[in-house]
């Protein structure tokens, strides 16, 4: 889904490929695909610790693991902490973001898509809509720079 559903730009396209990969699922693994995907929208990131040793949550997670990003509490939370931290290190480019879930899967996105090696995108959209701003947050969390 990462590879081909972020590149399809229209609703139904995305849709379509859902419903191929959920018929597939059944067909190939003859399981349901609701029984696996428990959190939709289905995520995968790796700035968001939900890897622990063992499975034991007592323990530190593991960091910069790629992985289902099962708890949407735990990304909101990592989000808004990124936009924290990005406004105390930079006070004269504070950024006033509202990070609803479709911004914070756009930052994950973005986030995948730079610390992937030759990793690139094309952000498309009207002027306003974030692209700048989500990018701006997805490279400080990446502890990137940006030019």
């Amino acid at each position: 889904m990462r590879v081909f559903q972020d590149r399809l730009i229209s609703i139904e396209d995305r849709e379509t490929f859902t419903d191929m990969v959920k018929e597939i699922t059944k067909d190939r693994f003859k399981k349901e695909w609701d029984t696996l995907v428990k959190v939709k929208p289905l995520l995968f990131g790796s700035f968001v610790p939900l890897v622990y040793p063992e499975g034991d949550t007592t323990k530190k997670p593991y960091q910069d693991i790629y992985c289902e990003l099962y708890d949407i509490e735990k990304v909101k939370k990592y989000a808004n902490e990124g936009l924290s931290d990005y406004n105390s290190a930079f006070p004269f480019k504070k950024m006033n973001l509202v990070l609803f879930s479709s911004a914070i899967e756009h930052v994950i996105k973005v986030h995948r898509i730079i610390t992937t090696e030759f990793g690139h995108a094309l952000l498309i959209g009207v002027g306003g809509s974030g692209r700048k701003s989500l990018t701006e947050l997805s490279i400080f969390i990446a502890k990137f720079g940006s030019f």
